[in-house]
C-alpha cells in the first residue's frame, strides 16, 4: 500500500537549502520523541478471531481456490463460490474460514453433503461428518452472497469500489489490505495461509472487461455476461487477490533483462490511452533497478501489469493499482505510485509477513527501494535528501513493531513507511560496508520469497551475515518507539586554545549504541556514544556536522561544559 504522502512534496524542494546550512555549527535536526505514547484500541474477541492462527486455522493449509463472482453493479451485489482445496496438517472435524457478517453463506458443501456451521463475528466455523487426517488433501465449496462493504477511502479504509468513468461507464475494483479478502469472498483470512496457486472466474456485464491477477486463459460470453478466467501460478497474498471491471484497452511492452523475460501489460480508459503509452514506458527501468537491487522478478510466468484505477494506488500481485493521473515527480524523476507499488512486488507480495505487526517488512523496505532507486539514478546526495525528508515526518508515537494476533495496523501511522526506511539506512551506516549491507538485503530475500519473515527473522539474518549481534540496535528502533537523541556540545578552551566535544545518548535502551560520524572541515571522525556522557578532544574549527551520515538521530546541543 502507498503511503499517503502529499504533504511531502514541498519539502523535497525546501530540503536542500536546509541540509546545506546543517554544516554550521549549532544548526540540529530535530527528530522528536512525543512526551505521550499512541493508545492502542482495546481488543476484542472479533480481533482474536480475524488476527489469531487458532487451532480451527492451523490445522489446515490452503493449496489453491478456484473463485467463481458474478457482479451486479446496479445493485452493488455480488454472488458467488470458491472451492478450497487443502491439506490437513493435524486431524480435526472443525475449521474455520472467514467471511464478513454482511455477506450470506447459502450453503457449503463437502463430497455432495451439506456441511452445518455456526458464525461468530466475521468467523465461521464448519463442521465436517468425518475426522479429516492429517496429510489428508481435501476440497469443499462455499456459496456465497451479498452487498460487499464499500471502500470509504480506498486504498486506506478497504472494501469494493464501485464508481463511473469519464462516459458514464462502470468501473469497479477493490483494495482490503487489512480489512481482508473476507468482505467480499470466503477465504481463510490470515497472512500465514497463501495459496500455492489460484483461479478466477469474474462474471461481468457485456461489454465490460475485467482484469485481475495473473493470466487471463480465458472468456466466455452468455447471456449478457462475460465470464473472464484469470490463473495465478505463485503463492499469493489473499488481499491481493483483485479484481478491475471498466470500459478497459490495452497495450503491452516486452520486458527482457539478463534474468526475465516477461510481457509487461497495461490497460487504461480509453481516453488515456496516449498518455499511458508516454508514462508507462518508465516501468522498465524501475524494474530493472530493483532485479539489480534484489534479483529477478518474482512473478515471469504471470507477467507484470499496472491497471488503471478509481483509486490511487495498490501493490496488487502482478495487477497493481495505478490511479495517479500519469504524473512524475521532478525531484523522483519517476511516477511515485509505480515506483512503490512495483517495489511491492518483491517486499510484500514475494516476502509477506505472517502478521501485520511486522508491516514495516512490506513498507519499510517498500519506501527503502524508492531511495536506492534515486541513490541509482541520480546520486547518493539525492538519495539522502529523500530519505531526509520522510526523517521529517516521523511520529515516533508507537513502536515500529505492533500488536500481534489481532489484524492490527492503523493505516495513518506512517512509521513503518518512514521510519522504516530510515531503520535501513542507519543500519547501512552502522555496517559501513555497502557490498555487506546489499548483500544482506538481497539473500534476505531471495532465502524468504514466495515465503513469510518477521522482524526477529531479519536481525537473525543481519546477525549472522555481520557477525556480531545487532539485537540492541533493533531493540531500540523496531520496539521502543523513541528517537535516540544525542546530546552534545562544542567547547573552546580560549585559554589552551583546544576544542572540546562533549557527547552522550538519551532516549535509548543502555545497550544501545551505534558509531556517530562527524565531518570536522571536510575531515572524518568517529566517535560512540553511550548513556554516558563522553570528551573528546577535537580539531579547532568552524565547520563542525555532527552525523554526517544522517542515520536516524535526533540532536540537541547542549551546555555539559558549564556543568
Amino acid at each position: 500500500m502507498k503511503i499517503y504522502n502529499r504533504i511531502y512534496h514541498l519539502w523535497f524542494y525546501i530540503l536542500p537549502f536546509l541540509l546545506s546550512s546543517c554544516i554550521v555549527v549549532g544548526i540540529n535536526r530535530q527528530f522528536k520523541t512525543p512526551p505521550r505514547p499512541f493508545t492502542y484500541p482495546s481488543f476484542s474477541r472479533a480481533d482474536s478471531l480475524r488476527g489469531a492462527l487458532s487451532s480451527y486455522r492451523s490445522c489446515y493449509d490452503v493449496k489453491h481456490y478456484d473463485l467463481s463472482v458474478k457482479f451486479y453493479p446496479d445493485r452493488k451485489t455480488i454472488s458467488g463460490k470458491v472451492t478450497f482445496q487443502a491439506k490437513a496438517v493435524r486431524d480435526f472435524n472443525t475449521l474455520q474460514i472467514d467471511l464478513y457478517p454482511n455477506m450470506r453463506i447459502d450453503s457449503i458443501v463437502y463430497k455432495g453433503k451439506i456441511l452445518s456451521y455456526r458464525r461468530e463475528y466475521g468467523a465461521v466455523f464448519v463442521n465436517f461428518p468425518e475426522i479429516i487426517k492429517a496429510e489428508s488433501s481435501f476440497r469443499f465449496t462455499v456459496y456465497y452472497a451479498g452487498k460487499p462493504q464499500r471502500a470509504r477511502r480506498p486504498p486506506w479504509e478497504g472494501g469494493v469500489v464501485w464508481k463511473k468513468d469519464k462516459l458514464g461507464q462502470p468501473w469497479i475494483g477493490v483494495a482490503c489490505e487489512v480489512a481482508g479478502s473476507s468482505l467480499w469472498w470466503p477465504s481463510k483470512d490470515h497472512l500465514s495461509d497463501e495459496p500455492d496457486s489460484m483461479t478466477m472466474h469474474y462474471s461481468v456485464p457485456a461489454p465490460l472487461y475485467c482484469v485481475a491477477n495473473g493470466v487471463m486463459t480465458d472468456s466466455v460470453y452468455r447471456d449478457g455476461y462475460i465470464t473472464y478466467t484469470w490463473k495465478v501460478s505463485y503463492p499469493i497474498n489473499t488481499y491481493n487477490v483483485t479484481f478491475y471491471i471498466g470500459n478497459y484497452t490495452n497495450f503491452a511492452l516486452p520486458y527482457q533483462s539478463d534474468s526475465s523475460r516477461f510481457q509487461m501489460s497495461f490497460f487504461v480508459l480509453p481516453y488515456n490511452l496516449d498518455k499511458a503509452k508516454i508514462h508507462f514506458p518508465q516501468t522498465t527501468g524501475i524494474i530493472s533497478n530493483f532485479e539489480k537491487f534484489y534479483g529477478s522478478y518474482p512473478w515471469p510466468n504471470d507477467g507484470f501489469k499496472l491497471v488503471e484505477s478509481p483509486y490511487e494506488g495498490m501493490e496488487h500481485q502482478t495487477a497493481i493499482a495505478y490511479g495517479n493521473k500519469y504524473k512524475n515527480l521532478s525531484y523522483l524523476g519517476a511516477d511515485y505510485i509505480i515506483l512503490h507499488e512495483t517495489a511491492h512486488e518483491w517486499w510484500g507480495n514475494s516476502v509477506s509477513v505472517a502478521d501485520y505487526a511486522d508491516i514495516w517488512i512490506h513498507e519499510g523496505f517498500a519506501t527503502y527501494s524508492e531511495a536506492l532507486y534515486v541513490e541509482a539514478t541520480q546520486g547518493y546526495e539525492a538519495y539522502i535528501r529523500y530519505l531526509m525528508v520522510y526523517a521529517m515526518f516521523i511520529k515516533n508515537k508507537r513502536p515500529v513493531v505492533g500488536p500481534r494476533d489481532v489484524n492490527y495496523w492503523d493505516y495513518k501511522d506512517a512509521d513503518v513507511y518512514t521510519k522504516g526506511a530510515l531503520i535501513l539506512h542507519t543500519l547501512r551506516n552502522v555496517i559501513h560496508n555497502d557490498s555487506l549491507f546489499k548483500n544482506i538485503i538481497s539473500t534476505f530475500y531471495l532465502r524468504h520469497r514466495y515465503g513469510w519473515a518477521n522482524s526477529q527473522d531479519f536481525i537473525d539474518w543481519v546477525n549472522q551475515k555481520t557477525g556480531k549481534d545487532f539485537t540492541p540496535f533493533f531493540k531500540q528502533y523496531l520496539f521502543n518507539r523513541s528517537c535516540p537523541q544525542l546530546e552534545w556540545e562544542y567547547y573552546y578552551d580560549m585559554y589552551q586554545g583546544k576544542a572540546y566535544l562533549y557527547y552522550r545518548f538519551q532516549k535509548i535502551n543502555e545497550d544501545f549504541t551505534i558509531p556517530v560520524r562527524i565531518k570536522i572541515d571536510d575531515k572524518k571522525y568517529v566517535i560512540y556514544p553511550t548513556i554516558k556522557w563522553q570528551k573528546a578532544e577535537i580539531p579547532v574549527t568552524k565547520k563542525l556536522q555532527i552525523n554526517s551520515d544522517f542515520s536516524y538521530i535526533a540532536e540537541k546541543r547542549t551546555k555539559h561544559f558549564e556543568k
